[in-house]
């Protein structure tokens, strides 16, 4: 390929020719709203083929940098759209007791319905998971472990699983032994065994605010009371204002996630960390890290956790393979620390075992060295989406709306006006088969009724982009 007249490297010639046609934008030869060079135009001067420029000009489509334009060619798209955050929270004046009645329970059933778009539920996309991969191990680990497969894998679980997970947690800072791991049915029992582990009902839990509202579920059935901490959109929970709650002698554990938590998708620094983890020890308090989404740093780098910074007494460390492999396997994994013996017990005591074949299949699958490369395409794929997400929310929402930029996972956080209810949007947007996560969900006290939880996880697609308008449309409707 021939650019200026001079020979360009070879390579893959599409992402060659879409950077040529990105630099032309960026540099203003070509400005918002002018139409790109056609396709055949393209081909003749750069002699490449068709097929290459098509490919091209879809990434650029992808990159939200061109549009096409049916029966006219493709256009230079308009300047992309800065997006404040939303403002930071602050801390609850006091623990609280939840409500017998989840809200998020009420809701539940509305946002599961098989016909409906699950804006509100944080799933991944099927189309972007190893599912074809791991259907085809079945086969192969029946064979490899004959009745095996159909025994029981009494905790700590398979040791084929345990060893991969302690070799993932390098990454992380982590150097665990497979004998400090417990296989669990997916994190959200991990979490709820160490919490019963930990605290007896009446015990004060601090909590990012806004938190995963599937958190505040487990402390109200633990009959446990929630203290909601000061969190910045941006950095995570406020260290200054958690010590300032620590030091009322109240707070028995920590639950949070420092990489990429739901919904904020924040990313804690390395620094408040060491600090966080510094600040247990000196209050005696347990940490309860939930990494679920550690793996899906947009940048790349696996960002270390708590535990890095720890010695097994104060954090307790817990995640799943339910975002980056199978929800459906229902896969996790816990380090319980010297809060072993009493996290092992309470899991033989709840369900004996977890399920055999996939703790076999999800090792198998890590022992096969796949998915190092699967993470990589997964981890732009949510980038781009979350951007896609993100722009569109920006175009068809009233002026002022808010929306997180997060550096990792796949939610964003979204905050409009105080005229806005969302509890008010989820039953209107219902109507029209679509979901969201009205924010009221997400607190202990009903804040964040204007705000609401957007699942990213979806592959970008027309039926997506009308929908977000509708959600548009129906928000202008309520400020009226």
């Amino acid at each position: 390929m021939q650019r200026n007249g001079q020979q360009i490297e070879q390579g893959l010639l599409y992402e060659q020719v879409a950077t040529h046609v990105s630099e032309m934008i960026t540099s203003g030869a070509l400005q918002p709203g002018e139409r790109v060079p056609s396709v055949r135009q393209l081909c003749k001067q750069l002699s490449v083929s068709v097929s290459t420029v098509m490919q091209a000009y879809r990434m650029l489509e992808d990159q939200q940098m061109i549009r096409a334009v049916p029966q006219s060619g493709y256009y230079v798209r308009q300047p992309r759209m800065a997006i404040q955050l939303p403002t930071a929270s602050d801390n609850a004046p006091y623990p609280k007791e939840l409500d017998a009645i989840s809200l998020s329970a009420r809701i539940a059933e509305d946002m599961t319905r098989p016909d409906m778009l699950q804006l509100g539920a944080a799933l991944p996309d099927s189309q972007v998971l190893p599912i074809d991969k791991i259907n085809k191990l079945f086969g192969h680990v029946t064979r490899e472990y004959g009745p095996q497969a159909h025994e029981y894998a009494v905790p700590p679980g398979r040791l084929e699983l345990r060893r991969q997970i302690a070799k993932r947690l390098i990454d992380s800072g982590c150097s665990v032994n497979p004998d400090d791991i417990l296989v669990t049915t997916g994190a959200t029992e991990a979490i709820s065994l160490s919490l019963r582990a930990v605290t007896e009902p009446g015990d004060v839990v601090a909590i990012e605010s806004p938190t995963f509202f599937f958190f505040l579920d487990m402390i109200r059935c633990m009959k446990l009371k929630v203290q909601e901490i000061a969190t910045h959109p941006d950095t995570g929970m406020d260290l200054d204002a958690l010590e300032n709650a620590m030091q009322q002698k109240q707070i028995r554990v920590i639950l949070l996630a420092s990489n990429f938590p739901n919904p904020l998708g924040t990313l804690m620094s390395t620094e408040n960390k060491q600090r966080l983890v510094a600040l247990a020890r000196k209050y005696n308090v347990t940490i309860i890290e939930d990494e679920i989404y550690g793996d899906l740093s947009f940048d790349g780098t696996r960002p270390a956790s708590l535990r890095a910074f720890d010695d097994g007494q104060t954090v307790i460390t817990l995640g799943s393979f339910s975002k980056t492999i199978s929800p459906g396997l229902r896969v996790g994994w816990c380090v319980p620390g010297k809060y072993k013996a009493q996290v092992m017990d309470l899991k033989l005591t709840t369900d004996h075992a977890s399920a055999t074949l996939p703790q076999l299949l999800v090792a198998t699958y890590l022992e096969q060295h796949g998915y190092d490369h699967h993470l990589r395409k997964l981890r732009k794929q949510y980038q781009k989406q979350v951007d896609q997400f993100r722009q569109a929310i920006a175009r068809y929402f009233p002026a002022g709306t808010r929306i997180t930029r997060p550096k990792g996972g796949y939610i964003i956080w979204v905050q409009m006006s105080v005229k806005v209810d969302t509890m008010k949007l989820h039953h209107e947007a219902i109507k029209h088969d679509i979901s969201i996560a009205p924010g009221e969900i997400f607190s202990a006290i009903g804040r964040y009724k204007n705000c609401m939880r957007i699942n990213c996880g979806l592959v970008w697609s027309d039926k997506i982009e009308a929908a977000i308008k509708t959600l548009g449309d129906l928000v202008k409707a309520q400020i009226g």
